[in-house]
């Protein structure tokens, strides 16, 4: 039976079947539950994508999580229990691809290739505010979107962020 007034314990066992609630009442309890367990798929994914890219350091471990903590919430809003795919198949699939169309929209390639051009200058100064800039425009770009959130999104993308960076 599901107590609907407190935070729940889901395991492997019972996920299904909280699952299946969840989809139908859209409990504040059984989403915190969810975000408690899978959460750890955002650092996952995010981990990942940073090693690919470990060589361009104007891209922030941190903007990777701020980015996959967007694409999290679609994925517990979104995902369908009844489609015989388990969540974290699903999840790790739509978080990479958010993180991925968030470095598209910054414009992360035409970074690359201002390190490529900047290769044979000696300009330190000129690469270091270009990386300070751009890691700038990404925080901007994430708090740009929390405010456009409703309130309870902006609530729980906080909570996973501070969860995911402790």
């Amino acid at each position: 039976m599901i107590d609907n007034d407190k935070i729940p314990n889901i395991t492997n066992e019972n996920e299904d079947e909280y699952w299946k609630e969840f989809k139908n009442t859209q409990s504040t309890y059984i989403r915190e539950a969810l975000i408690n367990k899978y959460s750890p798929l955002v650092k996952y994914a995010a981990g990942k994508i940073s090693v690919n890219i470990s060589s361009h350091k104007h891209i922030e471990f941190q903007d990777l999580l701020g980015f996959g903590s967007f694409g999290f919430m679609d994925t517990i809003n979104k995902y369908n229990p009844n489609i015989g795919i388990k969540f974290e198949t699903y999840a790790l699939d739509k978080i990479r691809g958010i993180i991925y169309d968030e470095l598209k929209k910054i414009n992360y390639l035409s970074g690359f290739i201002s390190d490529v051009a900047y290769v044979g200058d000696n300009s330190n100064d000129k690469i270091n505010s270009e990386y300070l800039a751009e890691g700038e425009n990404v925080k901007n770009k994430i708090l740009d979107t929390l405010k456009k959130l409703p309130e309870k999104e902006n609530k729980y993308l906080y909570y996973i962020i501070i969860m995911i960076l402790h």
